[in-house]
């Protein structure tokens, strides 16, 4: 669950937007162990060289989109959770989150909001306790 110790968390970041990006630093100090992705290209390529427990995701960003990211995450590690954040949510976007079983997250939000998304997604939806990386793939 959530509650084990945050440093065992591995947390990938992926937005075009450097703010967002920057997140990783409060996840940091939360004790996650965060890796950053410039878009949905980039993140696919992260995908395949490491196992994440959480992957945060833009929707809208040049390249691949986040959907193709959830997907990318849902064949190559499916106990991941996840979280897709939009500064434009549409009814639409709710519906398919759900029918994928990740979270959904509007822009612009606080960083206590953030912090309760990923513990709910962790407690939620990655297994009990991270597993080692090798086994995971």
């Amino acid at each position: 669950m959530a509650s084990q110790p945050a440093a065992r968390w591995r947390v990938l970041i992926v937005d075009d937007e450097p703010p967002i990006r920057a997140l990783w630093e409060a996840l940091t100090t939360w004790g996650y162990a965060a890796d950053v992705a410039p878009d949905g290209t980039a993140a696919l390529g992260r995908l395949t060289e490491g196992c994440y427990d959480l992957v945060l995701t833009d929707l809208a960003m040049p390249g691949a989109s986040g959907w193709q990211v959830v997907e990318a995450v849902r064949a190559q590690q499916p106990a991941a959770a996840v979280v897709v954040m939009t500064g434009s949510p549409t009814r639409g976007d709710g519906d398919r989150a759900r029918e994928r079983g990740v979270a959904l997250l509007e822009k612009p939000f606080q960083l206590h909001e953030l912090r309760t998304v990923i513990q709910e997604a962790l407690a939620t939806n990655a297994p009990s306790r991270p597993l080692d990386r090798a086994a995971r793939r």
